[in-house]
């Protein structure tokens, strides 16, 4: 008796994991995530990114904070120099924290939302899509449901935990490169509230020029009011890799990023306005008739000087002697 029952029980739990099989489709799975994170009243999910083109591969990782009608925070966790940097939405600005220098830029404008990998973004571009269903991998550790999706110029596959229906991963694939990202720690309605997305209390706060974009070196000269300086001495390995324009009139500044795999260094320019803010940690010195001013924090050394009418500001991971030699050879 007890053996024929122990067989019903198994015949119908086969059955209805049958049954439960047949009935998920992709556009179940879809519902079931939009519908479970459009209706949470705030989340934090950890976010860790992998970017592969050629080969180069760039790891990002940050930790993320959203709650309704759009606040939000991130806080980054990788690469090393811009660990424990923070941006977001305090429902009135947009900001930026540097936590080596103490400074929280504030903007008119999102800065950051659109490079975001968070779910709501994934959410938006799922609805509507004519998504596949997958066969389940068999090490799967977790109940998961794994999509293909064919966008306009890559391959998308999303992983989705069928027990809570949020998403696991993510992965695309194109002719320019691959894309991973990993979704860890996802917390629903954890009870924010709105002191959460404010910048942090006793930094300096400076009001940033709206505009950033990325020009040529030679519509940045064209750009300016003023005589853009370019170094003379840039360390073996190193390349310009993206010059940048933010703000307009007056308010112009130019970015020259130079990279060597993970060292970098962005010598920044504009228009002289005034002091320098009051920086703890931070020294001067003397270069020949140049007066420079440098503080060395755990995301690497930045440096300040004037050329005249012009203001520069030297920012990079590599050694001091280095940078300092950098900054000598502007011209």
């Amino acid at each position: 008796m007890k053996r024929m029952l122990l067989l019903s029980l198994l015949l119908f739990f086969v059955i209805a994991g049958c049954s439960r099989t047949e009935t998920l489709t992709a556009e179940r799975v879809i519902n079931n995530m939009v519908e479970k994170i459009t209706n949470a009243a705030d989340y934090a999910v950890t976010v860790d990114v992998t970017f592969r083109w050629g080969d180069q591969e760039q790891h990002l990782a940050y930790t993320l904070w959203r709650a309704r009608p759009g606040l939000h925070k991130r806080e980054m966790l990788a690469p090393v120099e811009v660990f424990g940097h923070s941006s977001g939405y305090d429902g009135n600005v947009y900001w930026y924290y540097d936590p080596g220098l103490n400074l929280t830029h504030v903007f008119t404008y999102d800065v950051v939302e659109a490079a975001e990998f968070h779910p709501e973004n994934l959410v938006a571009l799922l609805e509507g899509a004519k998504a596949e269903l997958l066969t389940v991998p068999n090490n799967a550790r977790k109940s998961v449901a794994v999509l293909s999706v064919p966008l306009d110029n890559a391959q998308l596959t999303v992983t989705v935990d069928t027990f809570t229906w949020l998403p696991l991963t993510v992965s695309a694939e194109s002719s320019d490169g691959s894309v991973e990202v990993f979704y860890k720690d996802f917390w629903l309605n954890v009870g924010l509230d709105t002191e959460a997305f404010e910048y942090p209390e006793g930094s300096t706060v400076v009001e940033a020029s709206p505009g950033l974009r990325t020009v040529s070196l030679e519509e940045a000269r064209a750009a300016v009011s003023f005589t853009l300086s370019i170094p003379g001495y840039i360390p073996r390995g190193f390349s310009l890799s993206e010059v940048t324009l933010t703000g307009d009139g007056s308010d112009q500044a130019v970015n020259l990023e130079y990279r060597d795999g993970e060292r970098w260094f962005v010598l920044t320019q504009s228009l002289a306005s005034g002091a320098l803010p009051e920086i703890p940690g931070l020294r001067r010195i003397v270069m020949g008739s140049t007066e420079i001013y440098s503080i060395i924090s755990e995301d690497g050394i930045s440096l300040w000087w004037n050329n005249g009418s012009v203001a520069l500001f030297l920012q990079g991971n590599l050694s001091e002697a280095e940078m300092a030699r950098i900054a000598q050879s502007v011209r």
